[in-house]
């Protein structure tokens, strides 16, 4: 009696990310010995129990062998995993920022300080400190990737504004402030870093001044008006 056995199949995924693994699955029974063998083990290893680890990006034939010795084979692709791609930032405290990276359809950022959202490929960060992400981006065949966007708070400008002055009234006074390549002030007074004020009532001017980097920073002046003195004439007699 000639017994024609039936020609074995491989079942699983057959394709997969570098680093990631497959399991095959081959008709019972199988061989007794080099049941699974790969073509190419630089691009895909296979154990004996058909688990293929994807070693480099490229394709091998991996073939399965049953109890009969019969044979089947297929093409065993390793893909490429995505390139994220994204740029670091400088922006000074507190102001909110984008973040944006690309390469993939999905992704996750981490640590979830200071961002509006752990999701998407751009992302809002508002904070004080410098602070490093790690982005996983996941694409269409489920492959990720990873980068790193750092963000660089920068130091806000030192700004001193002169000190507080007391006028008699209808006087005068200089205020000026120092710490930054640019002024600006309330009260009327536009820029420039020195002014010469005659407030009819104590006022308090507020200067913003403008860093190198383009940070700014605050600082307040007061110039109060001082009580006129008064003088008491006794007549004799």
């Amino acid at each position: 009696t000639i017994t024609v056995s039936a020609l074995p199949t491989i079942t699983g995924n057959l394709s997969v990310c570098a680093g990631s693994t497959s399991q095959l699955v081959g008709t019972a029974p199988s061989a007794a010995a080099n049941a699974w063998v790969s073509a190419n083990p630089a691009v895909a290893t296979v154990s004996s129990t058909g688990l293929v680890t994807a070693v480099a990006v490229g394709s091998t034939t991996i073939t399965y062998t049953n109890l009969a010795g019969c044979s089947a084979t297929a093409t065993f692709n390793v893909v490429t995993s995505p390139t994220i791609v994204g740029a670091n930032a400088s922006v000074c405290p507190g102001t909110p920022i984008n973040l944006t990276v690309s390469g993939a359809q999905a992704y996750v950022w981490s640590p979830a300080v200071n961002l509006n959202t752990t999701a998407g490929a751009t992302v809002t960060f508002t904070g004080v400190a410098d602070q490093t992400y790690t982005v996983t981006g996941t694409d269409a065949g489920g492959c990720t990737g990873t980068t790193t966007v750092a963000v660089s708070v920068l130091p806000l400008p030192t700004v001193v504004a002169s000190t507080d002055q007391i006028i008699c009234p209808g006087g005068s006074a200089t205020i000026f402030a120092t710490g930054g390549v640019a002024y600006s002030w309330d009260n009327g007074l536009g820029t420039g870093q020195t002014h010469t004020v005659n407030p009819n009532s104590a006022t308090t001017y507020t200067v913003t001044a403008t860093g190198a980097n383009g940070c700014t920073n605050s600082d307040q002046v007061s110039v109060s008006l001082s009580t006129p003195p008064t003088a008491n004439i006794a007549g004799g007699t």
